[in-house]
């Protein structure tokens, strides 16, 4: 967590609200939205999601039913760590979320505040709050 902080700092903060300039405070802007969004996917506000099936879902390629009813965990933590999408999960490195590197992935192997009809109203709540300068 140190590391990721001085990093943030370092890099990012030093002259954002000093400079003057639109250019340079929109490329600084850029570059905190992406470090905060690392952030994010390092430390999720919830490790999981709780959802309950609301009609018989058929999991494609196997032969598994859901029922309508039926609890599911999504886990965010897990999917946030995995590998296969983030390379050296354990490595705090904001280029992930450049527009290049996002395009290379699935949408929801990012879901810090889930995704959908049931997102949770406070993404937008921290964005408007945060990302104002």
């Amino acid at each position: 967590m140190e590391y990721e902080r001085n990093y943030f700092i370092k890099r990012y903060c030093a002259f954002f609200y000093r400079s003057k300039d639109i250019y340079c405070r929109t490329v600084r802007a850029t570059f905190f939205q992406l470090s905060f969004s690392e952030t994010l996917r390092k430390y999720p506000p919830s490790p999981r999601l709780i959802r309950e099936c609301t009609k018989e879902y058929k999991i494609p390629g196997t032969d598994v039913v859901l029922e309508r009813g039926t609890k599911t965990i999504v886990p965010i933590y897990a999917i946030h760590h995995d590998p296969n999408y983030y390379p050296n999960p354990e490595r705090f490195d904001p280029e992930r979320f450049s527009a290049n590197e996002k395009a290379k992935r699935h949408r929801y192997v990012y879901l810090p505040f889930g995704e959908g009809p049931r997102i949770c109203i406070g993404k937008f709540a921290v964005q408007c709050r945060i990302f104002q300068y």
